[in-house]
């Protein structure tokens, strides 16, 4: 691909942390959207990278394309990975209770004994 087919690049940087807690470390994604100019239209390439830095490689491609005019954006978004639940907690108490209940003596269904 020649230099002057390249519009711009695009990074989308996602970081997701962990929560208080979480033994596991950050995990980052990086996304490169090459946007090419093709018969005057601009079509976006991407390419997803794990564990890519987004700043650095920013600023390795400013260094590289700034003298021929080519645009460099980074975009980060940063999430907290949730806490998963509680174990015992109400939810689940409450879904084991009813299906504890269910299908019992006097709940109307044809497994349960009724006094036939």
């Amino acid at each position: 691909m020649p230099i002057a087919d390249l519009a711009r690049i695009a990074l989308v940087e996602s970081i997701t942390e962990p929560h208080e807690g979480d033994p596991l470390p950050a995990t980052r994604t990086l996304m490169v959207v090459l946007a090419i100019r093709r018969d005057d239209v601009v079509e976006p390439v991407c390419r997803h990278l794990k564990d890519a830095d987004g700043q650095q490689m920013k600023e390795a491609l400013d260094t590289l394309l700034s003298e021929v005019g080519i645009p460099v954006q980074l975009q980060t978004q940063r999430t907290r990975r949730p806490k998963p639940p509680p174990s015992g907690s109400a939810h689940v108490g409450a879904i084991v209770n009813i299906i504890g209940t269910s299908g019992g003596p006097g709940s109307g269904s044809a497994t349960g004994s009724g006094g036939l």
